[in-house]
């Protein structure tokens, strides 16, 4: 399926993989999705049982996995699964947004944190792993665009992490940026209670002199 404009919706092999990196919990566990009460998302990418039975209208490739148990526990079966759920939807979803672009790996974040309905809204649960998909895969790897990632750090306060290449260093930066906060805070803290100190001394210095008078 195409979209009217021509342009096609394909996810890639570095967005399949920052999807599964942002996951929650080991890859064999499931746990209880945050919005479907009564369902588990499981597996490398957390999908659950509904996502499976609707991946597998949009593939004849998950024959060899007639189960959603079988395909959550199995790498490929998941990442097949994955990628022919948002190949479909993603040409839905630019034909829904009618922009001249192609859809980035946030636009697949949003569809899959949210469902396809939410392609092009806003949703806080969904944007913040957008904005945990950026900091760990990098910005340029989920917005493709410099301008987007400028504009993402500017309004999500992440101008402090730059984008990093990877989930270690932007741990390594999200901690170097915590430690600058505490070190700044210590040192406005250390003023005041010089400054204080100096404050009182000179009060105490004021009334030593006015009784000597």
């Amino acid at each position: 399926m195409k979209a009217d404009n021509g342009l096609a919706a394909k996810i890639s092999n570095t967005c399949l993989n920052c999807l599964k990196s942002v996951q929650p919990s080991p890859e064999k566990i499931c746990i209880p999705h945050p919005s479907l009460a009564g369902y588990e998302q499981c597996g490398p990418f957390k999908i659950t049982e509904p996502f499976y039975s609707d991946c597998r209208k949009y593939t004849a490739e998950l024959d060899e996995w007639d189960t959603w148990e079988k395909c959550y526990m199995n790498e490929e079966c998941s990442r097949k699964c994955v990628e022919a759920y948002h190949n479909y939807y993603g040409n839905l979803c630019l034909i829904a947004m009618n922009v001249p672009r192609n859809l980035t790996c946030a636009d697949f974040g949003h569809m899959h944190f949210g469902g396809p309905n939410s392609c092009g809204q806003e949703n806080q649960i969904v944007d913040d792993m957008i904005h945990r998909m950026s900091l760990l895969c990098g910005c340029q790897v989920v917005y493709e665009n410099k301008t987007k990632c400028l504009s993402e750090a500017s309004t999500t306060g992440s101008n402090c992490v730059p984008p990093a290449v990877n989930k270690y260093i932007g741990a390594i930066v999200g901690v170097s940026c915590a430690a600058v906060l505490i070190l700044v805070a210590s040192v406005a803290a250390a003023w005041y209670i010089t400054h204080r100190k100096s404050r009182v001394l000179v009060a105490h210095a004021g009334k030593l002199t006015f009784m000597e008078n």
